[in-house]
């Protein structure tokens, strides 16, 4: 099993974690902090990518 955790710098948006992701080929599981996520938007988002 493969998991990635993530340590991203607070962003609006979801770059980093849709980055780590891409370039992370072959993960089972995706860990970032809590808060990561700042907004509603950034969730909905990160739910459709």
């Amino acid at each position: 099993m493969r998991i990635l955790i993530g340590q991203p710098i607070h962003e609006e948006g979801i770059e980093q974690l849709k980055n780590d992701i891409e370039n992370n080929k072959g993960i089972d599981i995706v860990l970032y902090p809590e808060g990561y996520l700042s907004s509603e938007e950034a969730l909905e988002s990160a739910c459709k990518n």
